[in-house]
């Protein structure tokens, strides 16, 4: 897919100039999912421009910070900047594919008992792969 056929001259000669690159070629470059980069882009992991809905990415920005593939196990994913993690469909908390995010599940085991479903898990610090106890807080919705 060329860039030519989607943007104007002058767009095109505006992130050149700027050095940035959108989405799809900088997911390319970094290993790792479209999805996963805007997720991460959303929740300010990852230094980004937004011009409209489109993210584009700094050249420089990419190659000093190092970003590199997302390093989780198998069974592991980021989602709209959560990491959720595949623990069966038989789990009560878990979706219908059989994953739920990483922070509830791990209150739950520090609770030793499943969320309620008006208990809310909180970061503390915002930083939603941030996933440490001492990160996390139940709020009663």
């Amino acid at each position: 897919m060329s860039i030519e056929k989607h943007f104007s001259k002058e767009y095109i000669s505006f992130l050149e100039k700027n050095r940035l690159l959108p989405l799809k070629e900088t997911a390319k470059i970094l290993n790792m999912h479209p999805a996963t980069l805007r997720s991460l882009a959303k929740s300010n992991h990852i230094k980004s421009v937004r011009i409209g809905k489109k993210y584009f990415f700094n050249i420089e920005d990419i190659k000093n910070e190092g970003y590199k593939g997302q390093e989780l196990p198998t069974g592991f994913i980021i989602n709209n900047g959560y990491i959720k993690v595949n623990i069966g469909t038989s789990y009560p908390s878990a979706d219908s594919n059989g994953y739920i995010v990483l922070h509830r599940l791990i209150m739950e085991a520090h609770l030793k008992r499943p969320l309620k479903s008006n208990e809310i898990v909180k970061f503390k610090n915002g930083n939603t792969l941030d996933n440490k106890l001492t990160n996390l807080e139940i709020k009663k919705e």
